[in-house]
């Protein structure tokens, strides 16, 4: 079951969402129009499965977009994610201030939500945060949206009643649960897209689900919320996370609070997910923010995929032109020659293509037929997160591990490092997985120094085939 909470800027609409699904994944701010898109996220009550969708504040009339400026557009293409989340849930929950009352503009809306007889509409008033305040609302009945249902966001008063209505729902809705107990049983992956502002990271995330899902626009920091839709896809339950693009943290820090928070809400994200896709740009190069982009999935050991976007903007090219992007772009990533490298366009959703597939990895992508249009060929960045993801859960049989530390340390021993004893690696032993994890033991009051376990980690890869995700090899005594 899906539920869209609806209502003007600034009624608490992302608080409460907040609250339901007990995470504070959506921004909260007194600034009207934080919210941009619509942000998803699941509660889960009595045994239930509720998706709640979070909305930009909505306003009645939406100027025709034609001929208007960048920041017009935007503002009607804002509206529209609230129109299509309406379109989209079972239950429209229209949310009322109720600090401040209705106001004109909620009459209107409420008629325009009378008149849509297929949707199922409930009035919550938000913020009352007393019993006296929630005993007031009983007034708005007269609205006509049925028994108003008063609710705290801030405290949480209410909220069980108005999950067990709609629980209630639910059970008298016709609807079959055999999808989510499908989606249980399903392999589970997350992809979170990353970069530098405007570089095509919204653009993407709609071309893969060939839907304008999220706002898209030239204006920088378009993207706020990060934003996630599960996708069904070759026996696995993809999680996609668009994020807000990450600038030089000198400038972050002269910019807005909300700027600040979005920043902190992608690294987030980038803690929490399997695969990062990294976007770049063809057009303006690599700069120092990528670099520290790529620092920063190398240390969290994401599984890891470069996308260079707008590749079909790139005017004159010539037989030689991808094969020089790619040494460029693994000149500047120098120490990522293992993760995958492709080239993009995203720029219509509908018509988005990936190219430069190379052949080592084209075995892993299923969908890549450019030429069938019952096909999305963006969605081979799919396969190769599988593939990344399948690569991340792998076990080495231990006799074939310790043949291949042998050969290793036969190649090059261990040396000895400022002062401490010759080490000598003892084993090495596979202690986890997702992402793969390495401890070398060595005998006590000993030092392998970092850049001979890097090394170790470099063998393994190529003994093993780690293409595509970060991987740990520590040092440990033997005790």
């Amino acid at each position: 079951m899906k539920i869209a909470l609806i209502g003007r800027p600034n009624v608490g609409k992302s608080s409460l969402f907040n609250r339901l699904i007990e995470k504070r994944t959506a921004l909260q701010t007194d600034i009207p129009g934080t919210t941009r898109d619509r942000n998803r996220g699941v509660c889960f009550w009595k045994g239930k499965k509720i998706v709640v969708i979070d909305t930009p504040g909505l306003k009645l009339k939406i100027q025709n977009s034609k001929f208007k400026t960048d920041e017009k557009l935007l503002e009607n293409n804002i509206q529209l994610q609230a129109q299509r989340a309406m379109k989209e849930a079972d239950i429209i929950l229209y949310i009322i201030d109720g600090k401040t009352g209705p106001v004109g503009e909620d009459y209107e809306i409420i008629k325009t939500l009378q008149r849509e007889k297929k949707k199922t509409a409930r009035l919550i008033i938000n913020k009352a945060d007393t019993i006296d305040e929630a005993n007031e609302c009983a007034k708005y009945q007269k609205l006509g949206l049925g028994e108003p249902l008063p609710v705290s966001a801030k405290n949480g008063r209410g909220t069980d009643v108005l999950l067990d209505a709609l629980i209630i729902y639910a059970k008298n809705n016709e609807k079959s649960d055999k999808d989510e107990a499908r989606a249980e049983t399903q392999k589970k992956l997350s992809l979170v897209i990353v970069g530098r502002p405007n570089v095509g990271k919204s653009s993407l995330f709609n071309a893969l689900l060939k839907e304008e899902r999220v706002v898209v626009s030239p204006i920088p920091h378009t993207t706020r919320d990060p934003n996630d839709t599960e996708l069904a896809y070759h026996g696995y339950l993809i999680t996609i996370i668009d994020t807000a693009g990450l600038r030089k943290k000198a400038r972050l820090y002269d910019s807005n609070q909300i700027e600040i928070f979005s920043a902190q809400k992608t690294l987030e994200q980038l803690k929490r997910s399997d695969i990062a896709l990294l976007m770049i740009d063809c057009l303006n190069g690599i700069g120092m923010q990528d670099r520290k982009l790529a620092g920063l999935i190398e240390r969290e050991k994401n599984g890891f995929i470069i996308a260079a976007n707008k590749w079909d903007a790139i005017q004159e090219k010539t037989p030689d032109s991808m094969a020089l992007a790619r040494k460029r772009v693994y000149g500047a990533f120098r120490a990522f020659g293992w993760a995958p490298l492709v080239f993009t366009e995203v720029h219509d959703p509908m018509k988005g293509r990936v190219y430069g597939i190379e052949e080592r990895y084209k075995k892993q992508v299923i969908n890549n037929d450019a030429n069938n249009e019952d096909q999305n060929p963006l969605r081979a960045l799919l396969d190769l997160g599988i593939a990344i993801k399948e690569n991340r859960m792998r076990w080495i049989p231990e006799d074939e591990l310790r043949a291949a530390w042998k050969r290793a340390v036969k190649k090059q021993p261990p040396p000895r490092y400022r002062g401490h004893p010759s080490p000598k690696v003892l084993t090495i032993l596979q202690i986890g997985a997702n992402p793969p994890r390495f401890s070398v033991i060595i005998p006590k009051n000993t030092y392998l120094p970092a850049h001979y376990l890097g090394y170790l980690e470099n063998e393994l890869r190529r003994e093993f085939g780690f293409w595509g995700t970060g991987i740990v090899v520590t040092g440990a005594d033997n005790e």
